[in-house]
């Protein structure tokens, strides 16, 4: 390796901008000096405003230096050395600078151990010896051996240094008088020892540089063998950290292969080399919070020295500011120093600025208040202590209001502070007085230790006796620790009346709290109630013959009577003979149903032909259809197409109702009988890694038998054909038939993958003859990719008979399938179709497609349930039988509140239990807010004309799902404001407000039934599509991950679209007029995309949302939305992943300064302009598309009023 490759950075930095500056001053230089002048004063301004601001310190500096102004650039240097270290470059000016100014050996040497302080920068160091070498031998050998010791065991840049040292020297010894000769010459060959025992990139080079010294000047055998010898051990380790540099060169110098490095420097055991290794990760990595930490706690475990750790841990705390772990160990570093108090104090100034959590302030001021305790030991004055535990109480309570301090941990220690050094009984009653009103005074425990503080410290005992009859009303975890502490409190202090109303407080209590009702005798009370209207087994199986028909009637004359199946406008009847005939499910041999063709439906008022659906011809003979299945979701047609290819005419994929998303399987349709018989020989061809099963589409026909498509491949014994295990992850089928092909011809080989194509580490291998498969088998070692194969005969086990049996809808023991199939709509297999019906009347069982059809029919109501639970069998996968206080009135509740909505039947009241449980809802309810979902569904029923009574309901579900939905997305962002209002789980707590926002998850679901299984259906399926979407958000930012704008915007869709979905989707099922043909796709879309990006526009850039949530609310989150994304792919367009954006989600932040730091970040790299842009375009296509659609006012205002917000 040339010098030319170990360059240090600071030198090119330091060419670079030398350069830049002599064009500079070409460029301009008759620049006016107001002009130069203007500008300084700019500069100095911002840094007024911000100190932190490094790039206005950089041209500060650079201006300074041009206007010549050395005073004052060297205050502008200090004033930035203060707050952050400078780079080796800006060093080196500094000392070039200081030099004109100042060039006396204490001025000099101070400034070069300032810039020490910062890092050990060799270039810094190769400075310092230079100069060291005008002021006298003994002064420069002084240096070298300091910067030896620096730089000198670094295998990057040692060399350099024992360079400079040997010519120094060389040149003593060369310059000495006689009777100095000898020693310099012993000198100079122990300097060669030193630097040939050290291995680094030029050692090769000092060996021969030693040779050609010997032989000039006959150094003795004794001397070269030594050196030799050293040399010699160098040599040998070389190899060992060449490979090391390599591997850090490769990985661009990252943190991970450094910490190996270290770690494998630290099983050396050379403390000189370790503590130079970390100098150089520090330099390079100086940012690293817990590299940091790993320094310091080496140093004080190895090299113990309390100067060496106050050494390290100041230098920490000047690159990683925001750490408050790293100033507690500063702070205690200097104090175990003997540091001056005055520089913690100072310190100490610098420190509670970097407070970003309740944690961190809770934690710093703890070691700060008892750092004060022990320097007041001597005079037994804590009052300045004091007065720190007071502050840290004001200011972390004004931050973080009463989560400031939820185990009352501070509070606690502060209560005995008070009460045993600072002796002030008032203050440490006054903070336990706190601790219990602040949610405290539920915990037995809290109370237990105020009292027994109160005791120990009170001036009587009657506070402490108050204090426990109080404790005996609030406690709700332990009260019978109170109980029984108060008794022996009244034994102890009491008399014998105090004791005795002590008891019969106590037996009150314990009367009361036994009397509550409690979860248990509710549970039993319902259990028996239920019970008692179940009939009993021999009614039961009386009626089971029956029931069907029963049932049949049952809805019958239900639909004859109820008034909600009116029809709109008369309709033709629809021939239905062939969707509602007994059809058994079909399924390919991977477990996916097989859908039938589109079955067209057309008035007709005789009967028609059946409609055919399978493989081959159709009956006009042209159409040849195949089943695709185990697709990715968004595997695009044109890649299903290119692997069937030739001969396909039709591409059918299932979808998620609106999603973007198939659902994984389809039909293709072949234009010729050839073309299709070659496309079922294309099954598992690879898409995208993934195999494509491809099978038969059978018939569907009611006279025609199940056929299923059988297995291709044999489930016996085959003496030709190899199983292998053991089958590496990456190895290949023609890997593996080479493997194989010693022993014979080998006809094919197969790995077996799993759906989603990665491999399962088995194959199977079909040999020519039985020889070959014998031979493989007998083989001892077949290695393929570093894994020995396991080779067997083929025979598989058999399956079990219930696996064959044709009664069961889905396959034993597959994962991605779970039985939910009611037994009494479970279809028989072809042999029991053909057996003649029972006698006993009961009808026969129906499928899940003909009872939908019937459901759609002849609609089911949920409060027809509490008057037949006959029905809820008929109900299938809806719903189970519900508990009589669950089952709603027949008429849908019109009061607006959610409590009244679910009240029990026939009582006036809420029960008391419920509005617990609603509570946490409620609250979130009565938040003032837009309501613009609601407002929409008005807006959308100008178009659609629903009855209002579905319109209600569908409103009110939307609403319980969306405030649900706001109580669960608060406590998974860590949120502390909502609509300008504490969020509600710091109120009710998270327990609480989980339980309340699923119970109304469940409430809305059950209203939404009321509306028909369709509806049902939508409910379901725009619900998972929100927790789809919320998942991605989640895990996005749980893990730092950057998503792309097209992958921000399909969350989009599922998360926020998901709600508003679902509100249109359900209000479509009940409109009869046209606008249920036309298409609002589009203007779906295009609105989520408009709410949610306009919510991350204004969540950085609005006042007014400032106010109601707090400043900037996403990046403490840590959340990805639209301008950071497009600000962070931005960054990444100019090949720079180390991106100061992601690095300030990463902390999640509370400081306003940082916020506002990045969202001015955001500004620069024109994220935030690229988002008001998104938004216009929104807005333009959202017009388009409500003029296509015939126009809508209300919708226009609802938009008009949210642009006008954002321009505000």
């Amino acid at each position: 390796m040339s010098s030319d490759e170990v360059d240090s950075d600071s030198d090119v930095e330091m060419k670079k901008e030398e350069q830049e500056e002599e064009e500079q001053d070409d460029d301009s230089g008759t620049m006016d000096i107001e002009d130069l002048d203007e500008q300084i004063e700019a500069a100095r301004k911002q840094l007024a405003a911000d100190p932190y601001d490094i790039s206005s310190h950089v041209k500060l500096c650079a201006l300074l230096r041009k206007n010549g102004d050395l005073d004052e650039l060297t205050e502008a240097r200090n004033a930035w050395n203060d707050v952050s270290p400078l780079p080796a470059a800006e060093w080196i000016r500094w000392i070039k600078d200081q030099q004109s100014i100042d060039d006396t050996l204490e001025a000099m040497t101070a400034i070069f151990e300032k810039s020490f302080q910062d890092f050990q920068y060799a270039d810094v160091w190769l400075e310092y010896v230079q100069w060291a070498c005008g002021h006298g031998p003994d002064f420069a050998k002084k240096v070298f051996e300091q910067a030896v010791e620096a730089i000198g065991l670094r295998f990057d840049k040692g060399a350099f240094m024992w360079e400079a040292y040997l010519d120094f020297l060389t040149i003593v010894f060369e310059a000495a008088s006689d009777e100095n000769r000898d020693k310099e010459f012993k000198i100079l060959c122990t300097l060669y020892k030193r630097a040939l025992s050290v291995p680094n990139w030029n050692v090769s080079q000092l060996h021969e540089r030693w040779i050609e010294f010997a032989d000039k000047y006959d150094v003795d055998e004794a001397t070269k063998k030594e050196v030799d010898q050293e040399h010699k051990k160098a040599v040998k380790k070389l190899g060992e950290f060449k490979a090391w540099e390599k591997k850090l060169e490769e990985s661009e110098f990252s943190i991970d292969v450094f910490s190996q490095y270290l770690e494998f420097e630290k099983d050396k055991g050379d403390i000189s080399r370790i503590k130079s290794f970390f100098e150089r990760i520090v330099e390079k990595h100086p940012d690293c919070e817990n590299l940091w930490y790993n320094y310091g706690q080496w140093v004080e475990e190895t090299l113990k020295r309390a100067a060496d750790i106050r050494w390290v841990y100041e230098r920490a705390v000047r690159n990683c500011y925001y750490s408050c772990g790293l100033w507690q160990k500063t702070l205690l570093a200097i104090e175990n120093a003997n540091g001056a108090t005055e520089e913690i104090d100072r310190l100490w100034l610098k420190a509670k600025e970097c407070i970003s959590s309740p944690d961190d302030g809770r934690a710093l001021y703890t070691t700060y208040v008892y750092l004060l305790r022990r320097r007041s030991d001597c005079n037994q004055d804590y009052a300045l202590a004091g007065e720190i535990y007071a502050e840290g109480q004001k200011v972390l309570q004004e931050a973080w209001g009463h989560n400031w301090d939820p185990q009352f941990t501070f509070r606690k220690n502060y209560a005995w502070f008070a009460f045993t050094r600072l002796k002030d009984y008032k203050l440490g009653h006054r903070v336990w007085e706190d601790i219990l009103a602040s949610g405290g005074g539920r915990f037995a425990d809290k109370w237990l230790a105020a009292i027994r503080d109160e005791r120990q410290f009170g001036n009587d005992l009657t506070t402490a006796r108050k204090m426990f009859y109080r404790a005996l009303n609030s406690v709700s975890d332990h009260p019978h620790q109170i109980f029984e502490a108060i008794i022996q409190f009244e034994r102890e202090e009491g008399t014998l009346e105090q004791l005795q109303a002590a008891l019969d407080k106590v037996n009150t209590q314990v009367l009361q709290r036994a009397s509550r009702p409690q979860k248990k005798e509710r549970e039993e009370n319902k259990t028996q109630k239920h019970n008692s209207n179940r009939p009993n087994t021999d009614q039961r199986n009386n009626r089971s013959a029956g029931h069907s028909e029963k049932r049949k009637s049952s809805s019958d004359s239900s639909h004859e009577h109820s008034p909600s199946t009116k029809r709109l406008r008369a309709e033709p009847p629809i021939e239905t003979k062939a969707v509602l005939s007994v059809s058994p499910v079909v399924k390919d041999n991977d477990g996916f149903v097989v859908p039938g063709l589109p079955i067209r439906t057309s008035p007709s008022p005789s009967p028609t032909p059946p409609v055919h659906s399978g493989a081959g011809p159709s009956s006009d003979g042209k159409k040849w259809v195949i089943f695709v299945s185990n697709l990715d979701f968004k595997c695009p047609e044109s890649a299903i197409e290119e692997a069937l290819n030739p001969g396909v005419v039709k591409i059918d994929l299932r979808y998620r109702g609106m999603s973007k998303l198939n659902m994984g399987y389809g039909s293709v349709e072949m234009d010729t009988r050839e073309h299709y018989e070659a496309a079922l020989k294309k099954d598992r061809v690879l898409i995208n890694g993934r195999p494509l099963y491809v099978n038969e589409h059978h018939k569907k026909d009611d006279d025609e038998k199940l056929t299923s498509s059988s297995f291709k491949y044999s489930t016996s014994l085959e003496r030709k054909k190899l199983f292998v295990k053991n089958v590496h992850f990456d190895a290949t089928d023609a890997r593996l038939k080479e493997v194989f092909s010693q022993f014979g011809k080998v006809v094919d080989a197969r790995i077996v993958v799993q759906k989603s194509g990665k491999a399962k580490g088995i194959a199977y291998v079909d040999m020519e003859t039985e020889e070959a498969a014998s031979k493989a088998i007998q083989a001892k070692e077949l290695v393929l990719l570093d894994r020995q194969l396991e080779v067997f005969l083929s025979n598989p086990p058999k399956k079990s008979s219930m696996c064959s049996d044709m009664t069961s809808l889905t396959r034993k023991g597959h994962s991605s399938m779970i039985q939910l199939v009611p037994r009494a709509t479970r279809v028989g297999n072809a042999k029991d179709a053909k057996k003649p019906a029972p006698t006993n009347g009961a009808s026969k069982p129906m499928n899940n497609d003909q009872f939908r059809q019937l459901f759609n029919k002849c609609p089911i109501r949920l409060s027809d349930l509490k008057s037949d639970r006959r029905l809820s069998r008929f109900v299938g996968l809806m719903t189970p039988p519900l508990p009589d206080a669950m089952i709603p009135t027949k008429t849908t509740p019109t009061a607006a509140s959610t409590t009244e909505a679910i009240k029990k039947p026939g009582n006036d009241s809420v029960d008391k239990d419920e509005s617990h449980l609603l509570a946490p809802f409620e609250y979130i309810r009565r938040m003032p807010g837009k309501q613009v979902r609601s407002r929409l569904a008005m807006a959308f029923n100008d178009w659609l004309h629903i009855p209002q009574d579905k319109l209600k309901i569908i409103m009110e579900v939307v609403e319980m799902l969306h405030n649900s939905s706001l109580l669960i997305d608060d406590i998974e962002d860590s949120s502390v404001l909502r609509r300008g209002l504490p969020v509600t789980h710091s109120i009710y707590g998270v327990p609480r407000t989980i339980n309340s926002a699923n119970y109304i998850y469940f409430v809305a679901l059950q209203k939404c039934m009321t509306l028909g299984f369709d509806a049902t259906a939508v409910f379901t399926e725009q619900l998972l599509e929100l927790h789809r979407g919320q998942g991605k958000e989640i895990f996005w930012r749980d893990t730092i991950c950057c998503p792309t704008i097209e992958q921000y915007e399909e969350m989009v869709l599922q998360k926020t679209g998901g709600l508003f979905f679902l509100a249109v989707r359900l209000m479509l099922l009940f409109t009869g007029n046209e606008h249920n043909a036309k298409d609002f796709t589009s203007l779906f879309t295009n609105m989520a995309l408009f709410f949610q990006i306009r919510d991350d526009y204004m969540n950085l850039c609005s006042p007014a949302m400032h106010a109601a949530k707090t400043f900037a609310e996403d990046l403490t989150e840590g959340k990805f939305s639209y301008p950071i994304i497009q600000a962070i792919h931005f960054k990444k367009g100019l090949n720079d992943d180390d991106d100061e954006v992601i690095n300030i989600l990463r902390q999640r932040t509370n400081d306003p300064e940082l916020k506002a730091y990045c969202i001015k970040i955001l500004q620069e790299r024109g994220a935030l302009e690229a988002t008001s842009a998104r938004l216009c375009e929104l807005v333009r296509w959202i017009n388009a598309d409500l003029k296509k659609l015939g126009g809508n006012e209300k919708i226009g205002q609802v938009m008009a009023q949210l642009e006008k917000e954002i321009s505000q």
